[in-house]
């Protein structure tokens, strides 16, 4: 863990010692913090052997392709996140979806490296003509039939092995 700040949030003092990786202390106050792996939550959307990826509309990653999903907030489990972020960026509701893997990761924003654990989930769509766009988070939104999928573009390592244990998953 790279020092994250450098005074106690607690007593204000420049006494902050970094005790692990996930773990600092006080020196002065005895105050201590635990910095926590982030929940996200992402969906494979697919129909026939066709997957759907966004292209990232800001960063990290702009313009680089990307799955529907995002971080779970405070209070919400990730089936609700899940649902609350495919209504935000493309517009549909979900009222299933189904569990597929987790997967460790790091999400490097705004100079800081994150470690999250991203939780994917899946569902098979019968009508996709309705995904659009709906936030500026999202470029644009395209079905890739798998054996087309731009792997060079997704964003995110994590997102490529994925995608990849998807594919073999399913036999697509």
């Amino acid at each position: 863990m790279n020092r994250l700040f450098n005074f106690c949030p607690n007593c204000g003092v420049e006494s902050i010692n970094p005790v692990s990786e996930k773990e600092i202390t006080c020196t002065n106050c005895s105050f201590h913090l635990f910095i926590n792996v982030a929940a996200a939550a992402g969906i494979f959307l697919h129909y026939d052997t066709k997957i759907l990826f966004l292209k990232r509309g800001r960063d990290p990653a702009k313009g680089q392709l990307d799955i529907p999903g995002g971080f779970v907030d405070p209070g919400e489990n990730a089936e609700e996140a899940i649902r609350r972020e495919v209504t935000e960026e493309i517009g549909i509701y979900l009222p299933e979806v189904h569990y597929f893997g987790s997967y460790a990761n790091r999400y490097y924003f705004d100079e800081i490296n994150y470690h999250t654990c991203d939780i994917y989930y899946e569902c098979e769509l019968s009508n996709p003509d309705s995904i659009r766009p709906r936030t500026e988070e999202v470029e644009s939104c395209s079905f890739y039939e798998v054996c087309d999928i731009p792997f060079e573009q997704i964003g995110f390592p994590c997102l490529k092995q994925a995608t990849l244990d998807f594919i073999e998953y399913h036999r697509l």
